[in-house]
């Protein structure tokens, strides 16, 4: 069985058993994703972290130290933050911008041994239909490093999810006499549609 055909707990076993290495699995995820660029399913990748973590895992399996899901490999989505890491949230606006500290599912993961490979590509600020500015628009895929698979005709692809509609009026704000000032202001009955909130500068 390949490096890239086994499940999360199958690598974690056989780098704990030292069935092989973290940095060989490392290399392995690396030449998946340089294999099928047309997936484009990482915004970005993280060579050098990946690559300190996979020796510190290395070093730590052979002083007899293991953890839960040691030289597992672990995309991150582009909406959470890695610290040290590019943080855009798939959009324009936030191009340059870089994570000061760790997202809480991210420290969890750290912490379990896995391998940060990259931050994978998401819709501009997690709308569902708009594109990122570095990828387009993002593709469902079957699995992280599975490679391509054929897009269906036109005609054949599922629909969207359907979405709510702009309200055509403003939310409604009562007057301060009609209520106690802790009082939240009520919203429009018809919440805003994710497909709408387009990135300004696309």
């Amino acid at each position: 069985m390949e490096i890239f055909e086994m499940s999360g707990l199958e690598l974690a076993e056989a780098v704990r058993n030292k069935e092989v290495s973290a940095v060989e699995v490392l290399d392995s995820v690396y030449s998946r994703i340089e294999q099928f660029p047309q997936v484009g399913a990482f915004a970005h990748v993280t060579p050098e972290l990946a690559g300190q973590q996979a020796e510190e895992t290395d070093r730590r399996v052979a002083r007899g130290e293991t953890l839960p899901f040691d030289g597992v490999p672990v995309p991150i989505k582009a909406l959470t933050p890695v610290q040290g890491q590019p943080q855009d949230s798939g959009s324009r606006l936030l191009l340059g911008n870089v994570a000061e500290e760790d997202g809480g599912v991210v420290t969890l993961l750290k912490e379990a041994g896995t391998l940060m490979v990259g931050k994978t590509s998401a819709p501009s600020l997690a709308s569902l239909r708009t594109p990122n500015p570095k990828r387009g628009r993002p593709h469902a895929r079957r699995g992280m490093f599975a490679g391509p698979r054929e897009d269906p005709p036109e005609g054949q692809r599922p629909p969207l999810p359907p979405a709510w509609s702009l309200s055509p009026t403003p939310p409604t704000v009562v007057a301060p006499s009609a209520s106690p000032p802790h009082a939240a202001a009520p919203l429009a009955s018809s919440p805003p549609a994710v497909s709408s909130l387009q990135d300004p500068l696309e």
